[in-house]
């Protein structure tokens, strides 16, 4: 199953973009949101943006991108400037209010051997936007980095916060089921909203769980640098999906580097949970290494490591977070 948008490098794939974007036309026309409106076709982006800056969103391939200047600083060749990705229509959205959300995943591997040490947290964040899909006023306008059309499509906590800080702008807040008013979301949360529409969720999840397998192969020689000098240190990346109206999964982004300062009461609950089964996980593989090979001082020295780190002391049931993702041989 395919599980990752239509998606185009900026500037190299300008040109395939085109022709693609000529195809569609010929085939179909932007599907509609509730409200009749047309959401749109294309989603661009920067390839190594933050905070949801820099995104537009367009009704066709736009001919002409302004690229930033920036070089990859871990090997000599430039980057993609500009991430051209299908949007992905229609979007399952949050009730009452037909909020668009998206799905933050952790998954953490432990010292670079993907077939034997990598897990998905169970646990996650259904990242809200910060305006109904269907809201009126300015949001035919087809671009604007914080836009109004931005607070509809772009799901991204910094974003919430910033638009939430504006005066005169009232977002509308969605309380979970265990009372927590948040911008962002927890899995049962999650679990509810899409089998209150009819969805399985635990068909989505496996679904999800695949894709996360699969595309730790094609991240691997990243995860071999940045874990190559952490012996079984645990490495951490953030998989963010998007679910359409069918309840099928998309990845639009991995984060190598996911932001884990908590930003609200449900996301420190989370967050702090999956740095523990990080760790916790990492110091199990230490003893089962050091029982191997009769030196017992590895994981003592881990031990030592995560007491200067405040770490210490963990509840050890969080280690039960962890799911063994099934990844195939690299």
């Amino acid at each position: 199953i395919k599980f990752w948008p239509e998606t185009y490098e900026f500037p190299m794939d300008r040109r395939t973009a085109l022709e693609a974007d000529k195809r569609i036309d010929s085939m179909e026309s932007s599907p509609g949101d509730a409200a009749g409106d047309a959401l749109p076709r294309w989603v661009l982006k920067d390839s190594a943006g933050w905070g949801g800056h820099g995104i537009t969103f367009h009704s066709s391939c736009p001919a002409h991108v302004k690229i930033p200047s920036h070089r990859n600083k871990l090997v000599a060749l430039p980057m993609p400037r500009k991430v051209l990705q299908r949007y992905v229509a229609p979007p399952l959205t949050v009730p009452p209010l037909g909020r668009k959300f998206s799905v933050r995943l952790y998954v953490v591997v432990v010292g670079g051997d993907l077939e034997k040490c990598s897990y998905l947290a169970n646990e996650g964040l259904a990242k809200l936007a910060a305006a109904p899909i269907n809201a009126n006023g300015e949001h035919k306008r087809e671009s604007g980095d914080f836009g109004v059309d931005g607070d509809r499509h772009i799901t991204n906590s910094a974003r919430y916060h910033a638009r939430q800080g504006e005066e005169g702008l009232q977002i509308g807040v969605l309380t979970g089921e265990a009372g927590q008013a948040e911008e962002e979301l927890d899995l049962d949360f999650l679990k509810t909203v899409v089998e209150s529409q009819g969805g399985d969720f635990e068909a989505m999840w496996a679904t999800i769980s695949s894709a996360a397998a699969q595309t730790l192969v094609a991240l691997h020689p990243h995860i071999q640098r940045d874990t190559r000098r952490s012996l079984l240190l645990p490495k951490i990346l953030g998989f963010d999906f998007l679910i359409d109206q069918k309840f099928q999964p998309w990845l639009i982004e991995v984060n190598r580097f996911p932001g884990l300062a908590p930003r609200g009461q449900g996301d420190r609950l989370v967050k702090t949970r999956v740095l523990h089964a990080a760790w916790l996980k990492a110091c199990e593989l230490h003893a089962e290494s050091a029982a191997r090979d009769g030196s017992p001082t590895r994981e003592a020295r881990l031990r030592l490591a995560l007491s200067a780190l405040g770490l210490d002391g963990l509840d050890r049931s969080d280690v039960a977070l962890l799911e063994k993702l099934d990844v195939p041989c690299v």
